[in-house]
């Protein structure tokens, strides 16, 4: 029987199949802000401070596996959609492959950057050390992270969005009793709060893989499976790499970002780390329905349903702006007593803090449908293994998060930077708006599956 991503409505099905992935990354964000609520009320705001400012080095250092990791949901979902096995078995091997190499990289070598990084993106002295411990945790012990998002990943591939879910919200749960523990009960702060982080991640990790293992038969693999299949490895290798390096493009526009910010001051960092875990937080539909839609279109583009797929973008379109621009309007609305949920009312620089996070929820959701936008067209494009573009997209998204931050930084202060924060999506859009405008994806997807 083909999977429900192929028949009936598409959009329907891709709101179906996109529901347990937001819930699911909505209860993932939980275990992070978890970090950022107990730390801020128990430690204080420099605490917080420390720990807001490794999320993008996280992101950065974790973003070649997350390429990679697309990279083979993409090839497996197609291999599913045309329904070989040969294929789904050589995707799943080389998925093994990857996984390993990932997590014994950022495992003995990730480290070692985590100072320097912190350094050129000019932290303040007095939350360095906190930041440097947490992030130094938290990277050295990836492993089980970077299992779990590539067992989710592949059975994402398959049409199973809910299984990823269940281990989720065990995560959660012992990620939360861990923080209290870790950081309410022993004091140990920071690096508390990263331990209780990375032993949650790797306990939902192990036992996702494990579960996958039992309940499906694509993932009992023999051993002439597990040999190396190079024409599988190089064309995941030719999506993956790409998709790591936009995913890389992004984080050091991120980091950029967070570089200019911390020239403000603590202050400043504090609120642009409670905002943005606000921000990160409500965020997460827009991406994990462009993700969703990502596997709709392997799906549907290996199945040969290239008509389906247009009709179901279109509608997707309008969706995806819409619930946005609500979302925008009710973050800018809800601004104070959100941010005072990362505050403690008896910090003495509560005033300033609050005022700068609430100039950021004030200004950067407004443009939330162009963030949705940029999301859902690159994410059909890796879906049809159009990689260039979301590629030049986010060189696009780079150059803006240097330029304009600094410019208008320099000439507003951290407000300027809040608005270039936002402008760089518009920009970004763009070219991925105009090449799936031309139709041009259509044929290349074609010429790509002859030379396969």
């Amino acid at each position: 029987m083909k999977p429900d991503l192929l028949n009936g409505s598409g959009f329907r099905a891709v709101l179906r199949f996109s529901l347990p992935m937001i819930l699911g990354a909505f209860i993932q964000q939980i275990y992070t802000v978890t970090d950022s609520l107990v730390v801020g009320n128990v430690v204080g705001s420099d605490a917080l401070a420390a720990i807001g400012a490794t999320g993008t080095c996280i992101f950065f250092l974790l973003s070649l596996n997350s390429g990679l990791a697309n990279a083979c949901s993409v090839v497996l979902a197609q291999a599913y959609g045309a329904g070989s096995k040969r294929d789904i078995a050589a995707s799943l091997a080389s998925t093994l492959y990857y996984t390993g190499l990932c997590a014994l990289v950022l495992g003995v070598g990730g480290g070692f950057c985590v100072e320097p990084l912190l350094r050129l993106m000019q932290t303040p002295e007095d939350i360095l050390p906190q930041a440097v411990l947490y992030l130094r945790i938290y990277i050295c012990c990836s492993a089980g992270q970077i299992v779990y998002n590539n067992a989710a990943a592949v059975l994402q591939a398959l049409g199973d969005s809910k299984t990823p879910l269940l281990f989720l919200i065990v995560c959660t749960v012992l990620n939360i009793a861990l923080d209290f523990l870790f950081v309410l009960v022993l004091r140990a702060g920071v690096a508390g709060a990263a331990v209780a982080t990375v032993l949650s991640q790797t306990i939902s990790g192990v036992l996702c893989l494990v579960y996958a293992v039992h309940r499906y038969p694509f993932f009992r693999l023999r051993a002439s499976d597990l040999r190396p299949d190079m024409r599988n490895i190089g064309r995941i290798s030719r999506i993956g790499i790409p998709m790591g390096l936009q995913s890389s493009i992004l984080a050091i526009g991120d980091m950029i970002v967070a570089a200019i910010i911390n020239t403000f001051g603590t202050d400043t960092v504090a609120a642009y780390s409670a905002a943005d875990r606000i921000h990160q937080f409500i965020i997460l539909p827009f991406l994990y329905f462009a993700t969703a839609f990502c596997t709709f279109a392997a799906q549907n583009i290996g199945a040969g349903q290239v008509e389906r797929l247009k009709k179901t973008m279109r509608q997707s379109t309008c969706f995806a702006a819409g619930v946005a621009l609500a979302f925008g309007l009710l973050i800018r609305a809800l601004r104070t007593p959100l941010l005072m949920a990362f505050l403690s009312a008896d910090d003495p620089r509560l005033a300033q803090v609050l005022q700068i996070g609430g100039d950021f929820l004030s200004i950067v959701p407004l443009m939330y449908p162009f963030l949705a936008l940029i999301w859902l067209y690159n994410y059909m494009l890796r879906g049809v293994e159009e990689v260039r573009i979301p590629l030049i997209s986010g060189g696009i998204e780079l150059v803006s998060k240097i330029a304009l931050p600094l410019l208008l930084g320099h000439r507003f202060g951290y407000i300027g930077v809040w608005y270039a924060f936002s402008l760089c999506w518009v920009l970004g859009w763009i070219p991925a708006l105009l090449f799936y405008r031309s139709g041009k994806w259509v044929t290349r997807y074609g010429s790509k599956r002859r030379t396969a």
